[in-house]
């Protein structure tokens, strides 16, 4: 998989753990749990990180840089 592709994926599975911490929040709170909710607010925290890092990486000169070096790499790959 390209290091587009890698992006992508980063990009849903922080966006997935950020709504299962969101989900981990609303229960907690409907329950009266602290426990949860503190773990579902770090789970937040993480994926909201994981997002931005994952966003960060699709900027049009992260992709043009991603793009080179897979190019290189293949090229790379077929000459040895």
């Amino acid at each position: 998989m390209s290091a587009i592709g890698h992006a992508f994926q980063a990009l849903g599975e922080g966006i997935k753990h950020t709504f299962e911490g969101l989900g981990h929040v609303l229960h907690g709170a409907f329950t009266l749990n602290l426990r949860e909710m503190a773990g579902g607010a770090g789970e937040m925290a993480t994926g909201a990180l994981g997002t931005a890092m994952a966003v960060s990486s699709l900027t049009p000169t992260a992709i043009c840089v991603n793009t080179l070096m897979d190019g290189a790499g293949r090229c790379l790959r077929r000459r040895s």
